[in-house]
């Protein structure tokens, strides 16, 4: 049998490159191809053998057909284009969009769709680490017209994840012309048909789990399913991981038992984080609708969003979770004072004079505990492509333990309770400081400020005392 390579033709079309961000199916291979006036097209491609088909083989095909059908009927801006073929391809039947290429022991089918230039999502998230705020509100915001137009139709996607989503422009521009395309429609189908088991583990909704364990479970509606892996999304690109990613059994039980551990960013707004766990809610009737998600977006984090800026340590620089759950802060080199990076990326090509803040609240050696306000003021106002870091660690640790993440006014709220409830026991000494970046390609640190000390939790004896008070008020009212 031939095999698919570079050079090869397929009626008018040339094979460039074989497009392995786009092969996720064993079975059908995406190739970069061009046609004789230069423009370029991306071909799916499967091979069908004239005998010996198995099963196998047919459930390829049929998926391979099915995607094709459903995006005849698609027509959005963040939904791939399907383009009809040359006429001169159309070589086995007379369909627009469909076509083969006959050998002695198989056919090649084909169909063509555009070439998206900017890469996918996961390979976005692998630079950029955490992606801003921003950015990441956009790109879901995107996906959500997508969904919502197909929900519209009476049809769901069900495979949605950072390797599904494409850019159709480079991004690495400046100022980038932003356009998320939502892909590979394999396992989408009307919203009311039976569950497939097709889709990316760790953003199956629960209902798809126990409808795997029992097919008498359907879910009536699957549109859900869809809220459930865009929560996911929204969550992955600001956390850095999705909310749960254990393996096989593990992975399914905290799927369908365990909460979303909290996110521990604290550039994103109340409203948002409230929206990312509505939609990772375990049941489906307690999600809310796509368009419910759009415009909770909208409100959260307005537009025009800006785009592009890098708010993260690389992905390289990022240790893969052991429990899987969530990524924690950054590794930090053995050094007196923590650094957010290790230490080959702070050697900088260039002298950059960045403001030291001076720090203010809390004062050195207070005893504080639940919510609390950092303070601090800048000795210059900082720049348009300069942020901060919020950084806190325990005294006896080389690890800082939270970051906030990048906003301009100089003062952060922080539930010390939740960021510290695995690092810091009551009555333990913590650190805290801020450090200026620039936000470029290198993502180059300030000096930080002179670390303050804090007690995590309250005075000694407050306990006692609050004991006391009690009792005291007790008997009181007991007069």
């Amino acid at each position: 049998m031939p095999r698919i390579r570079k050079g090869v033709q397929l009626g008018p079309y040339n094979l460039v490159n074989p497009l392995q961000e786009l092969d996720r199916d064993r079975a059908i291979e995406a190739w970069l191809a061009q046609l004789s006036d230069g423009r370029q097209v991306v071909l799916k491609i499967i091979r069908v053998p004239h005998e010996g088909l198995d099963d196998e083989d047919r459930q390829a095909y049929a998926i391979f057909r099915n995607e094709v059908e459903l995006l005849q009927k698609l027509r959005h801006l963040n939904i791939v284009k399907i383009y009809p073929l040359h006429p001169q391809a159309l070589s086995v039947e007379e369909e627009r969009y469909l076509s083969g290429l006959v050998f002695q022991d198989e056919t090649w089918w084909f169909w063509a769709m555009e070439h998206l230039q900017g890469g996918s999502l996961a390979s976005r998230m692998q630079q950029m680490g955490r992606l801003p705020l921003e950015e990441t509100a956009e790109i879901a915001y995107q996906v959500a017209t997508a969904l919502d137009y197909i929900h519209s139709k009476a049809l769901v996607h069900l495979n949605i994840h950072p390797q599904t989503i494409f850019f159709r422009y480079p991004l690495s521009d400046p100022g980038p012309r932003v356009e998320a395309v939502l892909t590979d429609f394999s396992a989408a189908t009307e919203a009311d048909r039976p569950l497939t088991e097709r889709g990316f583990k760790p953003y199956m909704a629960p209902e798809r789990i126990r409808w795997a364990r029992d097919p008498s479970d359907q879910p009536p509606d699957l549109r859900p399913v869809d809220v459930y892996a865009l929560g996911a999304l929204l969550y992955e690109m600001l956390a850095g991981a999705p909310p749960f990613t254990d393996r096989g059994e593990f992975l399914e039980n905290a799927i369908l038992e365990i909460p979303p551990p909290p996110l521990q960013r604290f550039d994103v707004p109340s409203e948002m984080e409230a929206l990312i766990f509505q939609a990772l809610e375990k049941k489906p009737a307690e999600r809310p609708s796509v368009e419910e998600m759009m415009t909770s977006l909208d409100k959260s984090v307005p537009p025009p969003r800006r785009f592009g800026r890098r708010m993260a340590a690389p992905a390289a620089e990022r240790p893969i979770p052991a429990e899987g759950i969530r990524v924690p802060a950054p590794e930090m080199p053995r050094r007196p004072q923590p650094s957010f990076f290790r230490a080959p990326l702070l050697t900088l090509r260039r002298l950059v004079s960045y403001p030291v803040p001076r720090l203010l609240q809390p004062e050195e050696g207070a005893f504080v505990k639940g919510q609390v306000t950092f303070a601090w003021e800048w000795r210059r106002r900082l720049k348009d492509n300069e942020a901060f870091q919020l950084r806190i660690w325990r005294g006896d640790e080389d690890q800082h333990v939270g970051a906030g993440d990048l906003q301009k006014e100089p003062e952060v709220e922080v539930d010390l309770d939740l960021l510290l409830s695995e690092r810091a026991e009551e009555g333990d000494k913590c650190l805290w400081s801020v450090a200026v970046v620039q936000e470029s390609t290198h993502w180059e640190l300030s000096k930080e400020a002179e670390p303050r000390s804090f007690t995590y939790g309250g005075p000694p004896g407050e306990e006692e005392a609050e004991k006391e008070e009690t009792a005291d008020f007790e008997m009181g009212e007991g007069n």
